[in-house]
């Protein structure tokens, strides 16, 4: 009776033999005119065999879509692994750079203070090469016994 309730929701208009067990039904349905509890049986069976092939076609399109999320899973975990990774490398070569940096301040200073030191002894060397010249005019002044002049210290 379940069957034919089924049957009148969707076809509209049914009617029914509880003595013979048959169904005759007018209207969505023309071609099911007459249907025995034997070819409804049949027919329900059909309907669960093709959804058994549609919940098995789903079952293994869900398993073939889960193992794809799962790889691309991998991937992402690979891919954020390799992010981590690379972002450590730069931030361990940001801070040599920064002490390279800082390296070449220190060396920056130090060519600085060289050549202040540098042009120091030149002008000591050259002060000094003048006063060892005032000596030997003076040697020499001294030596031909004449008197040096007076710009000549000794």
């Amino acid at each position: 009776m379940l069957l034919a309730m089924i049957l009148a929701y969707f076809s509209g208009f049914l009617l029914s033999c509880p003595l013979c067990g048959s169904v005759l039904s007018v209207g969505w349905f023309p071609d099911l005119r007459f249907a025995t509890r034997r070819s409804l049986n049949d027919a329900c069976t059909d309907i669960g065999n093709q959804l058994g092939k549609v919940h098995g076609s789903i079952e293994d399109a869900k398993r073939k879509l889960s193992t794809k999320v799962t790889g691309v899973e991998e991937i992402i975990d690979r891919m954020a692994d390799d992010a981590g990774k690379t972002q450590a490398d730069i931030d361990a070569i940001q801070r040599q750079t920064e002490l390279i940096g800082g390296d070449l301040k220190g060396f920056q200073l130090l060519i600085e203070l060289f050549k202040t030191k540098l042009n120091e002894m030149e002008e000591k060397q050259k002060s000094t090469n003048h006063k060892v010249g005032g000596l030997c005019q003076f040697v020499e002044c001294m030596e031909n016994g004449t008197t040096p002049p007076q710009n000549i210290q000794a």
